[in-house]
């Protein structure tokens, strides 16, 4: 039954103005039912085919050359928001830039899942996700020898005690992306705990999504902001790369599940 996902979800909602802090979560707590899959450790685009629309994130967003900004949100189970009633406005900004204020008004239509997952509702409406991740220095503390994978097969970091690596991106399943010496790799974060001062390090991401307002407009909307909005809640769980819009019977027992009215 189609609707078995949205009560094994309906727990990951957020109810009204419930809060959202803007840092990356690189555990995702599954519903109990799930069962163990195998997975990429490059997150799936928001589209197996090219994207329709070419934007220039670092112009356009004016983050830094200390953020590392991805075509994509991050994770293994990446976040997303859907609209569980009529009347929803959401607060964005004409670019995606967190100091500006959020000078537009945006309603969204109901029952819409915005997810990277949900392709038919990202290509229909030409959505655009991306991340930015504040990057910052990750110290060796003893010496290493630190394998990764490469198109060619499995290679090697000899690091030294007091080296550094740049630290980018979460990607997926442990997994994080990082520069050495102009290099891009994708070490195992778990096996830099022990090596490293990674942990003393917290994990900055900015979540932006660019969506079609109802009104004919477009909004950029910041994950953490737009998640506090009534009638707005976390997109559930269905399973790995799968997401669509519900239906307004699913969202009223989505409602009354987390105990939150639709009107």
């Amino acid at each position: 039954m189609r609707f078995g996902w949205i009560l094994a979800g309906a727990l990951l909602l957020a109810a009204c103005g419930k809060s959202a802090e803007n840092t990356a979560e690189t555990e995702m707590e599954m519903p109990s039912d799930s069962v163990e899959v195998s997975v990429d450790l490059e997150p799936i685009p928001a589209s197996e085919n090219e994207p329709t629309e070419s934007v220039d994130l670092q112009s356009i967003s004016e983050y830094s050359d200390e953020w590392s900004l991805n075509e994509y949100w991050t994770g293994e189970y990446p976040s997303g928001f859907l609209v569980f009633r009529e009347g929803v406005i959401a607060s964005g900004r004409l670019k995606p830039v967190q100091a500006l204020a959020m000078d537009m008004s945006c309603p969204l239509e109901a029952s819409a899942n915005y997810q990277v997952w949900n392709r038919e509702r990202v290509e229909a409406d030409q959505v655009i996700f991306f991340s930015a991740n504040k990057t910052f220095p990750v110290m060796m503390t003893e010496d290493a020898a630190v394998e990764y994978v490469t198109d060619d097969g499995i290679a090697t970091l000899n690091m030294k005690a007091g080296q550094t690596l740049t630290y980018l991106s979460y990607m997926s399943e442990g997994f994080a992306k990082f520069s050495f010496n102009g290099q891009q790799v994708e070490l195992n974060e778990s096996e830099l705990r022990e090596i490293s001062d990674i942990g003393a390090h917290d994990v900055i991401e900015d979540q932006w999504a660019r969506v079609n307002c109802t009104d004919g407009q477009q909004a950029w909307l910041l994950y953490s902001e737009v998640i506090e909005t009534p009638g707005i809640g976390r997109s559930p769980l269905i399973g790995y790369g799968e997401a669509y819009d519900i239906t307004p019977e699913e969202a009223q027992m989505m409602a009354d599940e987390i105990g939150i009215p639709l009107e």
